[in-house]
């Protein structure tokens, strides 16, 4: 299934990479006769689906819809993970939105990948209170990294613009500098 090939009949063309991973879990599923079974990985669809900034419509809407009614409620108890992150990033559960998760948890979880090494964000999945709040820790110390080297290329290039009279009058610009970190 590839919902944005021309050839593929799937009627909704927009679900991200885990929403398509997740329809294939279900059709699996359902041939080995546990039709249910991955509704249990709804939490983590929506938390992708949302993060990737896919048009939040049809079957993205549901996807996201549900995977966060279960969070709000309570995170996945096997997701002891999701609770610390959620509760070590300001948040609260009963309250995530789309807005918390693109623009609170989707920055910490991605910085790790960013910044060094994703299997880090990996590792929250472990069973282990005291390696999560770690992970977590670890999570939010990436961000605020990040957000400091965007910061100072951000600053950078208004000071590059802003000393370079001749591109006052450009229609568009491109400044780069090879010693800025790929953010």
């Amino acid at each position: 299934m590839d919902p944005v090939r021309e050839d593929d009949d799937y009627p909704f063309k927009y679900l991200c990479g885990t929403g398509v991973a997740f329809k294939l879990a279900q059709r699996v599923a359902a041939l080995k006769g546990n039709p249910d079974m991955p509704n249990s990985l709804i939490d983590l669809v929506a938390i992708a689906t949302a993060s990737d900034i896919v048009p939040l419509s049809d079957e993205n809407r549901i996807l996201v819809a549900e995977g966060f009614k279960l969070i709000n409620k309570e995170p996945h108890s096997s997701r002891l993970s999701l609770k610390i992150l959620i509760e070590s990033s300001g948040l609260k559960v009963g309250n995530l939105t789309t807005s918390n998760m693109v623009f609170t948890l989707a920055p910490r979880i991605n910085a790790v990948g960013r910044l060094g090494d994703a299997k880090r964000a990996v590792e929250l999945t472990c069973e282990d209170n005291e390696k999560i709040k770690e992970f977590a820790f670890i999570l939010n110390d990436e961000n605020q990294n990040r957000r400091g080297i965007d910061k100072t290329i951000t600053d950078d290039v208004y000071k590059i613009y802003d000393e370079a009279d001749k591109l006052e009058n450009m229609r568009s610009i491109v400044i780069h500098n090879k010693e800025w970190h790929p953010v």
